[in-house]
Formats: C-alpha cells, structure tokens, sequence
C-alpha cells in the first residue's frame, strides 16, 4: 500500500484489494485515535457514502478491520 494523505485523524492509502485485485483507497484511523467517537465516526461516513449511486460520488464497498483498526474501503477514482 502506498501512502497518499496523512492527517490528524486518519491516514489515506492507496491499495489492492486482494480478493479481486482492485485498486481501492483505504481511510485508516490513525492508532492514537481509535476510540469509539473516532470508529462510530468512520462508520457514519459509510452509511451516507453508501446512499450514493452516482458518478460524482466516491463508491464505499465497506468497513474492515486492517493492523487492528478500522479502515473505511473507498473506490479508487485515480485522484492524487
């Protein structure tokens, strides 16, 4: 995986899915922030990403558990 964005909160890489091999973008709580505000809000960004169906809006395909924390798994849109 290759590291696109680093902020206070989470880290943003871009990575293959190894199930399918597509490329996806991976929004990780950084381990000094994975308390249950942190993770219930990496949640609730899911659920509205995932009311989207639209061209203009980045695809959720789900929430998984990646090095002991939460990842929110986001479509690849080839953005830097």
């Amino acid at each position: 995986r290759e590291l696109v964005r680093e902020g206070r909160r989470t880290s943003v890489y871009r990575a293959r899915r190894l199930a399918d091999q597509r490329s996806v973008v991976l929004k990780c709580l950084r381990s000094e922030h994975t308390g249950q505000r942190e993770s219930a809000r990496l949640r609730r960004e899911f659920e509205i990403l995932s009311r989207f169906d639209h061209d203009n809006v980045v695809r959720a395909y789900g929430l998984e558990r990646i090095g002991g924390g939460l990842a929110l798994v986001l479509e690849d849109f080839g953005g830097g």
